[in-house]
């Protein structure tokens, strides 16, 4: 995995995509390529198949999966990260995505 020089600034990419008519999942999908180290041409090309939240958690999973087969340690957490964000507090899988992508991080 790429590691960091502290010492440097760190820079944003910015812009947005148009991955989604559903501009909340338009939205999250940007921030999943942008902020979250995701890949771009791997999102758009799911992006129209997310058409409500278990959509977007089983789109997410499946590529973290498809990450982690292919050594992609930093797109896999990316996605697992993102796919808690449209899991319901009240499931238990919430917070086990969380903590996977977390293990991940800090491994």
């Amino acid at each position: 995995m790429k590691k960091y020089d502290i010492s440097q600034k760190i820079v944003f990419k910015t812009g947005t995509y148009e991955l989604n008519s559903d501009a909340n999942f338009n939205y999250q999908l940007t921030r999943v390529i942008m902020w979250d180290g995701g890949d771009a041409d791997e999102v758009m090309a799911v992006s129209q198949r997310i058409k409500t939240s278990s959509d977007w958690v089983r789109t997410m999973e499946q590529l973290a999966e498809k990450a982690h087969n292919e050594g992609r340690t930093a797109n896999e957490i990316a996605y697992l990260r993102m796919s808690e964000f449209f899991i319901y507090d009240t499931d238990p899988k919430k917070e086990l995505r969380y903590t996977e992508a977390c293990e991940l991080f800090y491994d």
